[in-house]
Formats: structure tokens, sequence, C-alpha cells
């Protein structure tokens, strides 16, 4: 039946409806319309092109639908949802959950997330709380295409959109220039970090595929470490690090410069022996004598690449309580060269701390001070005088003019024996106490009274210095034996390794 008969039917109140096959004839023969295309049917039976505002009465559904941008939709009289605002705004992450606040929601929505590319990535969890609110899971939204609309949709299929809402979270920022981060010589420590940063505030993980073997990098602080390895010439180690909040990368290339360096062939060196104690007084007799400092040997010396040299620090000697107690020091030695410990002296006439023996060149004598029968030790540059300890030698191979060896002083009449320049210990007066020599100076320690209760003092231990400039490699070995320290600031443009203690090896 035409549709004018239809209309005819209306005007004449005749009641007659059109069938099925009229009505899809009716569509068929409209099928141009300008104003759109209007039908009933089964699902199976809907219009195979539709065009957008098409209205087809699903006689499967039992309802109305129109065809719209997201294909066939129920009509509804019910009221679309209306989206206000979200929170958070922004979505760095997968798996971030979006409150969504406005009105008309209905239990059983669904949440969209349309990018600038028009793709719209759905939640996988849309929860429905009440008619003004609901939650969405976010999924992995690409930051290339922020930011997102948000589409809800209710289950009679309308919906409601908030343009340009989400922020799917930004790529990280190097704050590292690219480039050369790092100048070292080969055989020393690299130490030194790259880093970037999150515009979300996300913390940023830092990795790389193509670290040279002897790099680590550190995935939370972006520090890179290691050992330089030995090389044949300069060489260049390039690299590219990856900075990550999760979703989002940035890559960079760096690159650090190794130099080549050789092991020195001779080197200026220092070592002096342990100092001896000083000595207890017989009681009621006289005082006691200061002990001898350690004997000495300084200059330069050749050294061969790969040969281990046995060094070894001596020990200062140890003050008694005991009446004419002395220790003497242990010799230090290093490259062939054997500071002597110094010699302690018991009261009495001419027996005085001496310098240190054993192949040392210094051998000074304490002077006895006969009239109370003491004496002060001898030091590395001279004698004992008497009360005080003999005088220290001057050395400057740490980049500071410091005194090594100094006497231990004896003690007078009536009178505190000084110890000698290398800081030696000071001997004691009635009813005093003694002081020991300084550590790593060799130097004696102070005579005590026979009639007094503290131990004479200690004998300072020895030390072995060795310098040479920077620009030679850093020592390849020290065994575990040995306590040193590596000083590259007190003389610029040196390289000054102390030895303060122990036995063991040293390879160049």
């Amino acid at each position: 039946m035409s549709k004018a008969r239809d209309i005819a039917n209306i005007l004449s109140a005749n009641t007659a409806i059109a069938t099925d096959a009229e009505v899809s004839s009716a569509v068929s023969a409209h099928a141009t319309a300008l104003n759109g295309h209007v039908g009933r049917g089964t699902t199976l039976n809907r219009p195979l092109s539709p065009s957008i505002g098409d209205l087809y009465f699903d006689t499967t559904l039992n309802a109305l639908i129109a065809y719209r941008v997201a294909g066939w939709e129920k009509v509804s009289t019910d009221p679309a949802p209306q989206v206000a605002s979200i929170l958070p705004t922004t979505s760095a992450i997968s798996g971030t959950v979006i409150t969504i606040s406005g009105s008309n929601f209905k239990p059983g929505l669904t949440v969209q997330f349309i990018g600038t590319n028009l793709i719209s990535y759905n939640s996988p969890i849309a929860t429905f709380i009440d008619v003004t609110s609901a939650t969405a899971t976010t999924p992995v939204l690409p930051v290339a295409y922020e930011p997102y609309d948000i589409r809800v949709v209710n289950p009679d299929g309308q919906f409601g959109l908030l343009e340009n809402s989400l922020d799917a979270g930004g790529t990280p920022i190097w704050n590292t220039a690219s480039g050369n981060i790092a100048n070292i010589y080969e055989g020393t420590q690299l130490n030194v970090s790259v880093s970037a940063t999150d515009p979300d505030g996300t913390s940023i993980i830092y990795s790389s595929s193509d670290l040279p073997i002897w790099i680590s990098i550190n995935s939370s602080t972006g520090l890179l470490t290691g050992t330089a390895p030995q090389i044949l010439s300069d060489t260049t180690y390039s690299f590219t690090v990856t900075a990550s909040d999760g979703v989002n990368t940035s890559s960079r290339s760096f690159n650090v410069v190794v130099s080549n360096v050789v092991a020195p062939s001779s080197v200026e060196y220092f070592l002096i022996g342990g100092g001896a104690s000083g000595a207890k007084g017989t009681p009621g007799a006289c005082y006691g004598a200061g002990g001898g400092a350690g004997g000495y040997y300084t200059g330069t010396v050749a050294v061969t690449p790969g040969t281990q040299y046995t060094f070894t620090v001596g020990a200062g000697g140890v003050g008694s309580t005991a009446t004419n107690s002395k220790q003497n020091g242990s010799p230090t030695s290093a490259f062939g060269f054997t500071g002597g410990g110094g010699l302690g002296g018991f009261s009495g006439p001419g027996t005085t701390g001496s310098g240190g023996v054993s192949g040392s060149p210094q051998n000074n004598p304490g002077v006895s001070y006969t009239v109370q029968n003491s004496s002060g030790g001898g030091g590395a540059g001279g004698n004992g005088n008497v009360p005080s300890g003999g005088v220290g030698i001057a050395s400057s191979i740490t980049g500071t003019t410091l005194y090594y060896g100094g006497g231990g002083g004896g003690s007078g009449d009536g009178t505190i024996g000084l110890g000698g320049s290398g800081i030696g210990g000071n001997g004691a007066n009635a009813g005093g106490t003694p002081t020991s020599g300084a550590a790593n100076t060799g130097s004696g320690g102070g005579s005590m009274r026979g009639d007094d209760a503290p131990p004479a003092g200690n004998g300072g231990s020895g030390v072995i210095i060795v310098a040479y400039p920077d620009s030679y490699l850093n020592i390849s070995s020290i065994s575990a034996g040995l306590t040193y320290t590596l000083d590259t600031i007190g003389r610029p443009g040196y390289k000054v390794y102390k030895f303060t203690a122990g036995s063991g090896t040293v390879t160049f």
C-alpha cells in the first residue's frame, strides 16, 4: 500500500495499517530521500546502507532505533547523560581510576576515551556509582593522541561527551645534554649521573641496551659507574640511555672518553722507621731517657711496572711502667731501603736514646744529662739535647712541609724535657705525665720519672710516602695488608700515597 493511501486512510479515519512488506517497499522506493529513511522490520532486515539520522522500528528488539555515528542505537525518551568534570585529569600510566561527575548516569554504562586520531579506547572497567557519578579505569593511551575526550554511554545508547579533558602524561624530558659526560684515565673510576624529568612527576626508570661492558647504570638514579679498562690509545665509548615513566620513553646518546696513561718509571719516596718509647727511671735515683727517632730514607727511585714491591710500616715502641724499661721501634722498609726503628735509652750516664739503625743513614745519639742521669732521644736530624729530644727532618713530599723523626724529651731536674721538632713526645717532670711521639712521624716517646706512676710515652709509628705526577696511572694493586690513603689535592699535579700501617705488596 502506498504512502498516499496511508494518508488517505488517516484522513478518512480508516485505521488499517500498512503491512511490513508495504513499509519495506515504501522505504526501498524512497532510498534516495533527502529527509532520511524510516522503516520497520526484524533486526536481520535492517537497511543495508543506512545514513546517519535514519529511523527503524526493530520488531526483534521491540524498540525504535536510530542510525548514528556509532551505529544503530536505541531511541530513548530518557534524558541523555551529561559529563561535567573528571578527576584526575592526567593518566600517565594505564590502570588509572578516573572519577567522572555529571548527571543522568545509568547502571550498565560504558566509558570511552577518544583520541585526536578519532579512535575510541574502551575503559576495561567502568562502574556506575549513582546518577551523578561513575568511575572508569584507563587503558593504554598513547601520548601522541592526547588530549582525550571522555564519552559516557548509557545502556539505551545515549551518551554524554567531555571534550579535550584527559592528559595521557608527558614524555620524560632530559636534563643532561647529549654528548660527552666524562673524561677519565684508564684504570680509574667512572662516577657520573644522567638525569631526566617527567612532566607529570612520575619516577623515571633509566636503562640502556648498549652500555660498554665495564659501565653499569642505576635504574633509579641514572648513576653510571665502573672501572675504565686498560687501553692502547685514547678511546671514546658511546651508548644510549632511555628514560621511561613506565609508559612513555625518551632516549639520548652519550659518551665517555677514556685516556691512555702509563705507569710511572720512577717515584719520589720518604720512609721512616717507628720511634722508640721513652724509658722510666729508677725510683729515687734518676730520671728516664727519651726514645730515639726511627731512621729515614728519602729520594727518587726507579720502578718497574708490573713488579711487586714489599712495603712494611714499622710500629712505634710501647711505653712501660717498669723501671728502666724501653721498647725499640720497628723498622720501615720499601724499595729495598730500611729505616731502622729508633732505640730506647735506659736511665743512667751515657745510656741514652738513639736514632734508628739497621741500615738507616741516621743514628743520632741522645746526649747524657749526667747530673740527673737523663737524656733526650736522638732525632732524625740531630742529636738529642739536654733534656730535650733531637730535631727531626723536614719533608715536603706531601705538598706541605712537615717534620718527621723528632727525638723524645728526657726529664731534667725540675724541667720538662721537650720532644724534638719532629713531634717527639715530651718527658715528664715530678708528678707529670709524659706524651707519646706523633703517629706516622717515627718520633720517639717522652721519658718518665722513676718515682711516678704513669708509663713512659710511646714511640710514634713509621710511615711510607710515595708521590709522582698525576698524569701517570694509579698504582695498579695494593695488597689487603696495607693501610693507605691517596691524596690528589694537597700537592697539585701529583698523586700522593701515604702508607700508615701494615705490611704487603705494591705494584705500579
